[in-house]
């Protein structure tokens, strides 16, 4: 896990790799949260994914549905635990403003 300073008007930045080749970054936005996915596909390849969460219960939602709860269980707390410090983030830059 990395904590990358804020780039692109980012608030904040979080980066996660797995050893079963799972890699995110998060990016808090006052807008919402900026997830990229790269996920390990067949014959060395890897598949990418880019969503824009508008709320926490979108991304619980979608969390709930993904698969890496069952293929990397430690990286999945990770990435729920990197997700609700940024938007905690988000929701004290909106309150600052």
């Amino acid at each position: 896990m990395g904590h990358a300073p804020a780039i692109n008007g980012a608030l904040a930045e979080r980066k996660l790799a797995s050893p079963s080749g799972y890699r995110f970054e998060l990016r808090a936005y006052k807008h919402g949260l900026y997830m990229r996915r790269c996920s390990p596909g067949q014959d060395q390849s890897s598949v990418e994914h880019s969503i824009n969460f508008e709320d926490e219960d979108a991304f619980a939602a979608w969390m709930a549905s993904d698969k890496i709860a069952f293929d990397d269980p430690l990286l999945y707390n990770e990435l729920k635990r990197c997700a609700s410090e940024l938007f905690a983030i988000r929701r004290s830059a909106a309150a600052d403003a």
